[in-house]
């Protein structure tokens, strides 16, 4: 049976700016990605995030190489 616990893959401050910002961990193996977002630099209690991309290779494609 699988772990179903989640796995801590750090703490990440972004800047104030607008455009891609790429925050790296430690290589994993992971299914899921769950985002909590502590703090922002807006001034209201809700802000939007228009974009998250996760990067990373399948297992497959790491078993071929």
């Amino acid at each position: 049976m699988e772990d179903k616990k989640w796995v801590y893959l750090g703490t990440f401050t972004a800047l104030n700016v607008f455009g891609d910002q790429e925050f790296f961990t430690e290589r994993k193996i992971i299914r899921y990605v769950k985002i909590i977002f502590l703090s922002s630099y807006a001034k209201w209690s809700y802000f939007t995030v228009t974009q998250v991309k996760i990067r990373g290779k399948g297992l497959f494609a790491d078993a071929l190489n």
